[in-house]
């Protein structure tokens, strides 16, 4: 997927189940900022809330890890 650094930052955060004011404060960035770091990601994957986004995610990096092994 075509995140920028930020989203995937925020991405990264969620995967370890932290809660936005948990991502905010360790990214250095306001509540808001996360909620709209996460609203541009569920409109990039056409997801609907934080468990879709997250499972999105998993299933692309497996697949990414699937081809790479494919190829080996």
């Amino acid at each position: 997927m075509n995140f920028t650094q930020k989203e995937k930052a925020v991405l990264q955060e969620l995967m370890s189940g932290k809660r936005n004011s948990e991502i905010a404060e360790s990214l250095n960035i306001s509540v808001n900022t996360v909620r709209t770091h996460l609203s541009r990601m569920y409109a990039k994957t056409n997801t609907n809330g934080r468990m879709e986004l997250v499972m999105r995610q998993i299933e692309t990096e497996a697949s990414l890890h699937h081809l790479k092994n494919t190829k080996n």
